[in-house]
């Protein structure tokens, strides 16, 4: 979330710098009002939008001897502590975001309910294509859609009523309303960033003037426009006409077009293409280096100790018993403040079906993705290691370690080998093409399930799952996924 934020300032501060320094003064106002609503939702959306222009290998995080002790150890981690309480789960972050998001709602809320009370309280009359509402209060004429709010129409000379009819017509017919809409979205979302209510000023600046290119005789109407800048604002959802600056619309009705206006209107051009390779989701900047493994800008995450114990394995008819060691590397425990449930290997958690139905959709979706290049193996059994791959609550993928491909074809006798397993015979330039082919799959994985534990949505983190190859066709997963025609 801090990478997108910060990436979204960046855009939106370059774009008002702009703005204020090539446009501002100009009197292209359509194409003014085009270029704060686009670098608005630019700044916005670009950094949500992904554009793989680049892929991160990751190397083979793990010794093999390590490797081998993971595989052959019957490790089975059940989480045994209860779920956290739904307030503890939920981090201040967004109890503090929520409120202000609540508190900006409430806010427009009672503008409305202001608005909705003049109306009720007022005079109605039509007019034309308007519906006048006389208010009896102090305020300057302000509409909504195709509804005037006054005073009172008698308040005004013929020459003036004209001058409002035209003035708020302008309004209506450019459907500066549906800019107001947005704006106002965007102050709900973003309630904490000072540039959108700047935004909102420069837009309202923009209406203005278009609105205002509509008189027909300057001097008066700039006369008109002071003896309005004495009375009370109108909601912020309408359009009033005291809402901008005075004295910059009373400048603007009288300049004219510069000869380098044309030129820079091209500064839009520019500054998109920064935004889109500097602050875009890209990937090389979608995963950066953490530790052993690859972490999403923004996350935070708390990894475990790592530790190792041992446990006995009782004799069998081939076999005397033995002790073996269980080793426990670090992984993440607990995301952005909440505890991470994991899914080892194919064992079920004590968080049952949720995850284990996550997990499936993670290995259906890797699986279909470099299915053709897993046919390409020799025969045998496989083992692929997207080993920590840990998505966020709302099922994005945060982190994951990547330890390539591990032959575990057992010998001819049925028996795993004691020692470091044996290659089946991979060429290993192969190998290294599948294991690239499987990174560049994992970081462009889409949003898994969600999985809730408690009735809250919970990060979760699954493990790695192998794969039978056989005449170069896949016979299933382990667990079953889908089998060969």
């Amino acid at each position: 979330m801090l990478h997108y934020i910060i990436n979204t300032t960046i855009i939106w501060t370059l774009s008002l710098l702009l703005f204020d320094l090539l446009l501002r003064r100009e009197r292209t106002h359509g194409y003014n009002r085009f270029y704060l609503l686009c670098t608005l939702l630019a700044g916005a959306l670009l950094p949500l939008m992904p554009w793989h222009n680049a892929t991160i290998y990751p190397t083979i995080v793990q010794p093999a001897a390590e490797r081998m002790a993971e595989v052959r150890a019957v490790a089975v981690h059940v989480a045994a502590s209860a779920a956290p309480s739904p307030a503890a789960s939920i981090p201040w972050p967004c109890i503090i975001y929520f409120t202000g998001m609540g508190v900006s709602i409430i806010a427009l809320g009672l503008e409305v309910v202001k608005l909705l009370r003049l109306s009720v309280n007022g005079r109605h009359f039509k007019e034309g294509s308007w519906q006048v509402v006389e208010t009896g209060k102090t305020h300057a004429p302000f509409s909504l859609l195709h509804r005037l709010y006054v005073s009172s129409k008698d308040h005004y000379t013929a020459q003036e009523w004209k001058m409002i009819l035209e003035h708020e017509g302008r309004h209506t017919s450019m459907l500066h309303f549906a800019d107001l809409v947005l704006l106002h979205a965007a102050r709900t979302l973003f309630w904490f960033h000072p540039l959108v209510y700047v935004y909102h000023r420069r837009l309202l600046m923009v209406h203005e003037y278009q609105a205002d290119a509509s008189a027909v005789a300057p001097i008066e109407y700039g006369h008109f426009l002071l003896e309005q800048a004495v009375f009370h604002a109108a909601p912020s959802f309408t359009h009033s006409l005291n809402h901008s600056p005075i004295k910059n619309r009373i400048n603007m009705l009288t300049n004219n077009k510069t000869k380098s206006t044309g030129t820079k209107k091209f500064a839009l051009l520019p500054l998109l293409a920064f935004s889109i390779v500097c602050c875009a989701q890209n990937a090389t900047n979608k995963f950066v280096p953490e530790g052993k493994g690859y972490k999403l800008p923004g996350a935070d995450i708390a990894f475990s100790v790592y530790k190792e114990d041992s446990f006995f394995s009782p004799a069998t008819a081939t076999e005397q018993a033995t002790t073996v060691i269980r080793l426990h590397p670090p992984r993440p425990e607990r995301m952005n403040g909440r505890e991470v449930a994991h899914l080892n290997g194919e064992v079920p958690t004590a968080y049952g079906t949720p995850i284990m139905s996550a997990a499936e959709r993670f290995k259906e979706y890797l699986f279909n993705a470099v299915r053709k290049d897993l046919e390409r193996l020799p025969d045998g059994e496989y083992q692929l290691s997207p080993q920590h791959a840990t998505f966020d609550e709302t099922g994005r993928l945060t982190y994951f370690e990547f330890a390539g491909i591990v032959d575990k074809t057992p010998p001819a006798d049925g028996m795993y080998l004691q020692g470091p397993w044996q290659a089946g015979g991979i060429d290993r330039a192969m190998q290294k093409d599948i294991e690239n082919k499987i990174a560049t799959a994992i970081q462009a994985s889409p949003r898994m399930p969600v999985v809730e534990v408690a009735g809250q949505a919970t990060p979760y983190g699954i493990e790695q799952f192998s794969v039978r190859v056989r005449d170069h066709k896949i016979l299933t997963l382990v667990p079953p996924l889908a089998a060969a025609n």
